[in-house]
């Protein structure tokens, strides 16, 4: 299952801290866009950022390409 990147930025908030739980447990693959666009979203900080990539760890990437 390829995961959605506002999943992703919710599940480091701590009122969602399930979902990540959730994401390791059921997700397989991010878009390597998305992780651009996770890492720069505005609001996240340090924490945020290493939370990302502890849940990313556990995914693999996935390189779409359209034509």
């Amino acid at each position: 299952m390829l995961i959605d990147s506002n999943l992703i930025i919710y599940s480091v908030q701590p009122i969602y801290a399930s979902l990540g739980h959730w994401i390791i447990d059921n997700a397989t693959h991010y878009s390597v866009i998305n992780k651009i666009k996770i890492l720069g979203y505005p609001k996240l900080n340090k924490e945020g950022i290493i939370a990302i990539e502890n849940i990313l760890q556990h995914l693999e990437s996935h390189f779409m390409v359209f034509l």
